[in-house]
């Protein structure tokens, strides 16, 4: 709604918008704001209190696997600047220490393409989002308004992107999880 309206203002058609128009893109711009920190907030604290479950799962079935303790399954998103990369490190251990090993005892190799895509995804959409954000709030002028909504939008993509990637990650490590508790650490023998 502002990217196109403030295309128009660019263009000088000022037959197609009113002041009320320019007013409303405002309260939408702000209200999915709001609506969208509540639903991160929302989705935040499910994903953590499941990211410290499996990383105490992870703990039993491979407790050799783990670079940092299980505190930073909740810490580690929580320190400045490190939460760039902590939390993808407790993934990964997590995920390592989910993989069912091979039937001869020997660890099996382990693919983090799914964790790292998702990990890329969100720290991609934290940095957009937030140089969006910056844009938006510097913007005086239609044309910096409109690169900022562009920004913006970009950035809501990617986090679609990311919140979908993050939802096949639980269903996958959730899966591969309830595989070596129910099976044990090693895979089964293939047939002869």
């Amino acid at each position: 709604n502002v990217y196109g309206l403030m295309s128009d203002v660019l263009a000088e058609d000022f037959d197609a918008f009113t002041d009320a128009d320019l007013d409303r893109a405002d309260w939408l711009y702000a209200g999915s704001g709001v609506a969208q920190l509540v639903a991160l907030l929302a989705a935040a604290v499910v994903f953590i209190i499941w990211f410290v479950r499996v990383r105490k799962n992870a703990g039993v079935f491979a407790p050799d696997r783990h670079r940092m303790g299980p505190g930073w399954a909740i810490g580690s998103w929580f320190v400045p600047f490190g939460n760039f990369w902590l939390p993808r490190r407790v993934a990964g251990d997590i995920w390592a220490a989910s993989t069912q090993d091979e039937p001869d005892g020997s660890r099996r190799p382990v693919s983090y393409a799914l964790v790292n895509a998702w990990w890329a995804a969100w720290v991609c959409t934290l940095l957009l989002g937030r140089y969006g954000s910056r844009m938006y709030d510097q913007a005086e002028e239609a044309d910096a308004v409109r690169e900022a909504a562009g920004v913006l939008f970009a950035a809501d993509l990617v986090d679609v992107l990311a919140a979908v990637l993050a939802i096949l990650f639980v269903r996958k490590l959730t899966r591969m999880q309830h595989l070596k508790a129910t099976q044990g650490p090693l895979a089964p023998a293939p047939p002869l």
